[in-house]
């Protein structure tokens, strides 16, 4: 996938025009397969003239970036569910409106409901069991290329695009189906059920703070007319 993006970025015309744009290096982060394993490389190529006959030349420098890679990866995601932390949910939905400003897309907040009552009186331990299959659970409901993060202690997001009408309501209603259910481990077990919030962009907004508050106060409707359900921004509680 990022054969494309490679050859886009060292072609001649591509050169010549960073050149004229006073650019003095291009950059291209990608992985390589080496045998049986990938791993990160980054080339830089300095634009350098040449005084000569007037031609444009490129040094390319290679470099190893594998474990740079992983250590951000590491820094983005979430240690207990592997999904991103918040400071990476609110950066990834950043970069996807400022690609696609067009696109529809919607912003779903998960809640575990009356969560803190599971901590108080199964303990830590059990409600850490509860947050990953909780994850595992909301996982199986989106694609592997959908934005997936933990924004708090037992809040959750994700961001998907919207495809067609009706899409979003069936997708809540299925995830507020699937995540009804017993959570257990050690053989105790507890009954979960989520509150969700939705916000769509651009409708409702095209960065992240304006989609995370209408979110939020979809959230916060659903929670006051009993829980387990969801409501879409400026809709009635389902």
């Amino acid at each position: 996938e990022f054969r494309q993006g490679y050859i886009e970025t060292f072609t001649p015309e591509n050169v010549l025009k960073a050149y004229r744009e006073g650019k003095e290096t291009l950059r291209y982060d990608f992985m390589i397969a080496n045998g049986g394993d990938y791993y990160w490389m980054r080339i830089i190529a300095r634009i350098v003239p040449f005084e000569g006959d007037g031609s444009i030349h490129m040094l390319v420098y290679r470099q190893n970036i594998d474990a740079e890679k992983r250590m951000l990866f590491l820094a983005q995601t979430d240690e207990m569910t592997g999904i991103l932390t918040k400071t990476a949910t609110q950066h990834g939905i950043e970069r996807i409106l400022r690609k696609e400003p067009e696109q529809a897309y919607a912003f779903f907040i998960f809640d575990i409901d009356n969560f803190k009552q599971v901590n108080d009186q199964r303990g830590h331990a059990f409600g850490d069991q509860v947050i990953m299959e909780f994850v595992s659970t909301i996982l199986k409901h989106f694609r592997k290329e959908d934005l997936l993060g933990r924004i708090g202690g037992d809040e959750f997001a994700a961001f998907v695009p919207i495809l067609e009408d009706g899409q979003i309501k069936q997708k809540a209603e299925e995830l507020s189906v699937a995540l009804d259910r017993q959570y257990g481990c050690d053989g105790d077990s507890w009954h979960i059920t989520a509150s969700i919030g939705i916000s769509l962009a651009p409708r409702d907004g095209n960065d992240f703070e304006s989609l995370y508050k209408k979110a939020d106060k979809a959230l916060y409707k659903t929670k006051k007319h009993g829980k387990n359900g969801y409501t879409v921004y400026g809709e009635q509680m389902t």
